[in-house]
């Protein structure tokens, strides 16, 4: 009981603390801009405390899974006409300042997500280890690099697989597939796959090295279980200076990469399990906490610079309710060279929010439905 409120604790932080310094950038802009701030929140829901300092409230409301600011003209359509006039109202402003207030939120957790990664990436000597699926990654900072931990070996051979018929020894070193020598694990992958139905030259060393004829399976496969001998890293060795925020442009880059593939599979198999087992939410934040709090403290930071990234992405979307869509609303203002109705850019914004609001609620009865799941696929 002790460890799950620990944990609970340690999710309620992260997240009041990313929720704190998002609005803490609309808060700040608004202020350098004298846009009156009407209260500084942090949680939704009712409100537990309330002090007022000057012409702000600050408030922290029960649920602390979010926050706000409430800055005058900014989501208020309905005012009398002495706040409708008011300079310090948020319409009455430069659209260009406008913009600055709605993504200074976004420009906070990418400074401390960048911040973070700086460090991260010179204490690691420039170099961030990454998957196996990130081998072919393209980066648009620095560039891919393989560690070589070893030679390449199999531990152990398939049941009636083609390598037992060929009388391969149950573990052993391969030196070479048809004369080429092999580097790296996925090499013998990679060639095995290309002949199909064909017949292969292994040399293998385990005892003895002896040369062993085996035919490829019509599914590309040998039947020897080959670990990777290789580690993978995004190396940015040659570009020190911006390592941070070309870091970030390579996780935006990998996220889209990603979701892209993740669709696509999904459209074409009719199967979009796997596309909402990468949704989650304040659970699904638990649970990589519960996995991961034993690595300690940096493990924890990187997570939230992690989160703040993702927080700051997904605001930028354009959609109404989010900082990416007002700032969009903002922009179409200015190229058609009037305003939208008032009152359908309120009804945008109220129904936009309460689709994401459905959604999270979604998301999180998911995450509850495979929570055993979930937290075994952590392990």
């Amino acid at each position: 009981m002790v460890e799950i409120l620990v944990n609970i604790i340690i999710v309620l932080l992260i997240i009041g603390f990313l929720v704190t310094i998002h609005e803490l950038g609309h808060f700040l802009s608004a202020k350098y801009f004298k846009v009156k701030v009407e209260a500084f929140a942090i949680g939704l829901g009712p409100k537990i405390f309330g002090k007022t300092i000057g012409e702000t409230e600050y408030r922290i409301n029960m649920f602390p899974l979010g926050g706000y600011v409430k800055i005058l003209g900014e989501g208020d359509e309905v005012l009398d006409s002495s706040e409708t006039k008011n300079p310090r109202n948020f319409k009455n402003i430069g659209r260009w300042k406008q913009v600055v207030i709605l993504l200074a939120g976004v420009t906070m957790n990418l400074i401390f997500a960048i911040s973070i990664y700086y460090g991260f990436i010179i204490s690691s000597s420039y170099k961030w280890e990454l998957g196996e699926q990130a081998r072919t990654f393209k980066p648009v900072v620095g560039k891919i690099s393989l560690e070589r931990k070893g030679d390449v070996k199999y531990s152990e051979v398939a049941k009636d697989g083609m390598a037992q018929q060929a009388q391969l020894p149950n573990s052993g070193t391969i030196v070479s597939i048809d004369g080429k020598e092999l580097k790296y694990s996925y090499e013998f992958r990679e060639y095995v796959t290309e002949r199909k139905g064909e017949n292969v030259l292994l040399k293998v060393c385990s005892t003895s090295c002896s040369d062993y004829n085996v035919t490829v399976s019509k599914e590309g496969k040998v039947g020897l279980y080959i670990p990777s001998n290789y580690r993978i890293f995004l190396d940015y060795t040659d570009s020190k200076a911006i390592s941070g925020v070309g870091h970030s442009l390579n996780l935006l880059k990998l996220i889209t990469e990603r979701l892209s593939t993740i669709f696509s599979e999904a459209k074409v198999s009719g199967d979009y399990t796997e596309v909402a087992n990468n949704l989650s939410g304040p659970i699904g934040i638990y649970l990589i906490v519960e996995a991961f709090k034993q690595y300690g403290f940096l493990t924890l930071l990187g997570l939230t610079a992690d989160l703040s990234f993702t927080l700051a992405v997904m605001n930028i979307l354009p959609i109404p309710a989010l900082d990416g869509g007002r700032v969009l609303l903002i922009a179409l203002e200015k190229i058609f060279g009037k305003y939208w109705n008032r009152k359908i850019e309120a009804y945008a914004i109220n129904i936009s929010f309460l689709l994401l609001l459905l959604l999270m609620v979604g998301i999180m009865f998911k995450d509850i439905i495979f929570f055993n799941d979930l937290r075994e696929l952590l392990r």
